[in-house]
């Protein structure tokens, strides 16, 4: 896995791009280079002793991607909509996708955007993140790739194992 605490230093001086989008109510942001694509949700097939924050596998035009519930893994709240995304992310070559709500836009960050995370907001989420983002009415919270989408690759290696 990549080192986690340089990334951030690294990020901070160079400025970066984020993809935004709506996940239980919250504003969320990845770096943009790990981001393939947004769709519509496709068919996801349920694999048997998967945990709870895997959803199960999407065929992405001939490719089996891994689709794991972001909102189980931050421990957040179920989602009420219908009308979900389904956001496609690369990470240390494998492909992973996950559902949100909303997607917003794609923003840049400039170097000294980038505060550190406060600790009032909830462990597995703070765990989770980069750092944030002062808006105009509402903090935006930059994931940290390595650790959310390197947690799915943790969870894929549980369940084959169990297999």
């Amino acid at each position: 896995m990549a080192d986690t605490q340089a990334a951030p230093k690294v990020l901070e001086e160079q400025g970066f791009g984020v993809c935004v989008f709506r996940l239980a109510g919250l504003r969320l942001g990845l770096d943009v280079r790990n981001v393939q694509e947004v769709l519509k949700p496709l068919p996801i097939t349920r694999v048997p002793l998967s945990c709870g924050t895997m959803d199960g596998l999407v065929n992405l035009r001939g490719q089996i991607v891994l689709a794991f519930n972001l909102r189980e893994s931050l421990d957040l709240a179920p989602s009420e909509s219908g009308n979900l995304l389904q956001v496609v992310c690369i990470h240390q070559g494998e492909l992973t996708s996950f559902l949100v709500d909303a997607l917003e836009e794609v923003q840049e960050i400039r170097p000294g955007m980038l505060r550190p995370v406060p600790s009032n907001i909830p462990r597995r989420l703070r765990e989770a993140l980069l750092g944030v983002v002062d808006g105009d009415s509402e903090l935006l919270l930059i994931l940290d790739p390595c650790r959310v989408l390197g947690w799915m690759g943790n969870e894929t290696e549980k369940v084959a194992a169990k297999v």
